[in-house]
């Protein structure tokens, strides 16, 4: 029997969406997010047997096809698939291993919070330094006061500075075409910045809060959060958060199905754009061709137009002015 873990990579290497999976399970849309999210900790046997059938290798099916019970899927041929992904996984883990020192962070973090509000930040530093890192969750977030930000990876807290006034400049421009495109066509997408809670993975151990994104699925836009991968992102560049964009942030976006991601870069006047809209990951060779093109960016100064793929190229940004 397939673990809940196990089940919940299924469901995102074969594209279901809460809805369509609980369309073909019969196990309701409410109950698959708090099992996934891990929120539920003992689900049913029934709930449990319902998604193994749908999700299991032996069983496996697709919202647009069907292999045969007895037909093994490519990755139980050959390795293919194990050896495709886990590459992007054991980065994630060595990037977190490697650039974390521990609760120093966040020590800073509260420090300067009680410089500049003027609470005590006993209690939290208590309860944030009670776990390791690797351990919080989304729980832990929400018990912070929300000046106090953090974004959650993976188990691990990562302290949010304040951002700087070109910063905000540049956000604002981008969200504003965005935004201009979106209602002049009438489009279903939404856009948002930070602050909003994005939980890319659908579970309880990440929790990013992008600083523009294009959400196109209204399934996953929740009264508080975003349940999902957005559409489209984009991140603009500071020395605090360079690294931590450049490499553990565009490994996750990809890993969860974002499709487009941008990098903008003030102080050089650069946007980096990375475009996964073309991406077929439901096949192994197709996964393979995904794990080259996630590295692979394409750069545009400001003074060009700086097309955006998922909308097909329709529109264009221009951070001329900035």
């Amino acid at each position: 029997m397939l673990s809940i873990e196990e089940m919940n990579r299924r469901r995102k290497y074969l594209g279901y969406t809460y809805a369509k999976l609980a369309e073909v399970s019969g196990v309701p849309v409410g109950t698959l997010q708090k099992i996934f999210g891990g929120y539920t900790k003992s689900p049913r046997y029934e709930t449990i047997l319902a998604l193994e059938r749908i999700l299991s290798p032996e069983t496996h099916q697709t919202p647009g096809s069907r292999r045969g019970a007895n037909s093994p899927a490519p990755w139980e041929k050959t390795g293919a698939w194990e050896s495709a992904v886990l590459p992007v996984a054991e980065e994630l883990a060595e990037y977190h291993d490697s650039s974390y020192d521990d609760a120093s962070d966040i020590a800073e973090t509260l420090a300067a919070y009680e410089a500049y509000s003027g609470d005590p930040v006993d209690e939290y530093r208590d309860f944030l330094l009670r776990k390791k890192q690797g351990e919080y969750t989304t729980e832990d977030l929400e018990n912070l006061p929300e000046d106090l930000r953090f974004e959650l990876i993976d188990g691990y807290l990562y302290a949010l500075s304040s951002p700087t006034i070109r910063h905000q400049d540049v956000v604002g421009e981008v969200f504003f075409q965005l935004k201009a495109f979106i209602k002049a066509n009438k489009g279903p997408c939404h856009v948002y910045m930070a602050p909003l809670d994005t939980r890319i993975d659908q579970d309880n151990r990440t929790s990013l809060q992008p600083d523009v994104f294009v959400v196109c699925r209204q399934d996953i836009i929740m009264k508080k959060n975003i349940f999902g991968a957005p559409d489209f992102i984009a991140e603009v560049l500071s020395p605090s958060t360079r690294g931590k964009d450049r490499d553990l942030k565009c490994r996750k976006y990809f890993e969860a199905g974002v499709r487009e991601y941008w990098m903008i870069d003030p102080e050089k006047r650069i946007v980096y754009t990375y475009d996964w809209t073309e991406t077929e990951r439901k096949s192994v060779q197709g996964m393979e061709r995904a794990i080259q093109r996630m590295k692979a960016e394409t750069e545009y100064r400001f003074d060009q137009p700086v097309p955006v793929k998922i909308f097909r190229e329709k529109l264009t940004i221009d951070l001329s002015e900035i």
